[in-house]
């Protein structure tokens, strides 16, 4: 903390598990989701008038969803997934869905995004190409906390954390496994 001071930076004392979401480039997925999320937050509440749990478990579903993607098929098939006739224009299931929830002027970042996705000329063409013939590996949708709790109630407090434990070296370091 004091060396951080010392040239010129504000540390900040963070839990270990976030580390990822906010350091190095990770922080570039999560500054363009937080926003997402707090503008889909701000629409739900003050514009539809959704209840805060629906809101909540929308979020949660489409940010799993797209992570068990990318965890399954990759970026390229996320991509497929996403838009199954994928050409140079990102136009289809994604723009034509996102362009019908821009409701207020103040939705800057849904603007910005959908800019970017009408237009993949700023996506790697190797990227491009892969998603044309990615293959979509199923996936297995359950909650990740409410799996973790039935595990630890199943095989015990020791077990289940020699579990995590490994599961975190895989997470980390998949190629020690």
């Amino acid at each position: 903390m004091e060396l951080s001071k010392a040239v010129g930076k504000k540390p900040y004392l963070i839990p270990a598990d976030i580390v990822p979401i906010v350091a190095d480039m990770g922080v570039l997925v999560t500054a363009v989701t937080l926003a997402g999320i707090l503008d889909y937050y701000n629409i739900g509440k003050n514009v539809i008038g959704a209840p805060k749990k629906m809101i909540e478990w929308q979020i949660f579903m489409s940010l799993q969803i797209m992570a068990f993607l990318v965890e399954t098929s990759g970026i390229a098939g996320l991509l497929k997934a996403l838009n199954p006739d994928i050409v140079k224009e990102m136009v289809g299931i994604v723009v034509e869905s996102a362009k019908s929830m821009k409701l207020t002027d103040d939705q800057k970042d849904l603007e910005v995004a959908l800019e970017m996705l009408s237009n993949l000329s700023n996506i790697d063409e190797d990227l491009l190409e892969k998603a044309k013939n990615a293959k979509i590996n199923p996936i297995v949708f359950i909650q990740c906390q409410m799996l973790a709790n039935e595990l630890r109630m199943i095989v015990g407090e020791k077990v289940f954390y020699g579990m995590v434990d490994r599961g975190v070296l895989k997470l980390f370091w998949p190629w020690e496994l």
